[in-house]
């Protein structure tokens, strides 16, 4: 059973957040809102990207201020992980971010280096 109990956010989570997905947008990966997604197992899951427009690209506002002021604006939840569908024309590869239980600059660092 899941339990319901909010955790600490360590201010690098949301920073190291936005910059993958910042370089991830860069080189043409991520594309539409649902391709960033916060899950939030027994909780609504959270979509901090949202497209500029009908036709515009995805706007990392949300990961942006999040990323500044070294929080998020929703209770990050035992079992919470951030999920990225990597896409060139087609789904790619899933990517999981936990970072209860990974480090998220080597995550970041991986990223870099995979998806050039």
């Amino acid at each position: 059973m899941m339990s319901n109990e909010s955790i600490a956010v360590e201010p690098e989570w949301p920073m190291a957040m936005h910059d993958v997905v910042m370089i991830l947008i860069n080189r043409g990966y991520l594309h539409s809102p649902e391709d960033v997604t916060i899950v939030r197992p027994g909780y609504k899951p959270v979509s901090p990207c949202g497209r500029g427009g009908p036709e515009g690209p995805l706007k990392p506002n949300q990961l942006k201020w999040m990323a500044e002021k070294g929080k998020f604006y929703f209770c990050w939840y035992v079992g919470s992980y951030l999920r990225l569908n990597l896409k060139k024309g087609v789904l790619l590869k899933e990517l999981i971010l936990d970072p209860t239980k990974q480090n998220v600059w080597e995550f970041l660092c991986e990223v870099e280096k995979a998806f050039k």
